[in-house]
């Protein structure tokens, strides 16, 4: 099995947060060419700690050398083949949702809500009903804000995935 080494400039950390049943804490990494990475850890509330190197949707088992002789560069080993068994949907749909909430925050803009009286177009229901759009600071405001007077459904689109409302679920992320 290959592995590659790379050295990569950290450029966003984000502290412990859960997000379902896990703890996920990241890293985002930039190297020279703009590419864009994270190192993750993420543990349930029962199992030990599992390390990543997250690019896209890919997960891959990683090692990290901090510090690397003495310098301020972290060394991050990771191997090609990325994680296909051993890690439960669940935990990497938090990771994903973890992920796709770090890189909205990152992002410094409105967070555009959708909302409707009876469903949504992806769900190729052809009657959507009434809509309308409100904008909020944070992801974090528009999931607390109660819906409009007489809107059931929420959508909010971001580049790494989407989140949607119904009051019998509540809140749902998809990659």
């Amino acid at each position: 099995m290959k592995s590659e080494s790379i050295q990569q400039q950290a450029i966003d950390v984000h502290a412990p947060t859960a997000f379902g049943d896990y703890t996920v804490t990241g890293i985002k990494y930039q190297d020279a060419d703009a590419n864009t990475a994270w190192h993750i850890t993420s543990q349930g509330s029962y199992s030990e700690a599992h390390d990543f190197w997250v690019s896209g949707h890919d997960f891959h088992p990683c090692a990290t050398q901090i510090f690397h002789e003495n310098t301020p560069i972290n060394l991050i080993r990771i191997l090609e083949t990325p994680v296909t068994t051993g890690i439960e949907q669940a935990e990497r749909d938090a990771v994903l949702e973890a992920i796709a909430e770090w890189n909205l925050a990152a992002g410094n803009t409105p967070v555009r809500v959708l909302y409707s009286t009876s469903g949504f177009p992806h769900k190729n229901n052809d009657e959507v009903g009434q809509q309308t759009v409100q904008e909020f600071k944070s992801l974090a405001d528009a999931k607390k804000a109660p819906l409009p007077a007489g809107y059931e459904f929420a959508f909010i689109r971001c580049e790494d995935g989407s989140w949607s409302y119904e009051t019998v679920h509540g809140w749902r992320f998809r990659p």
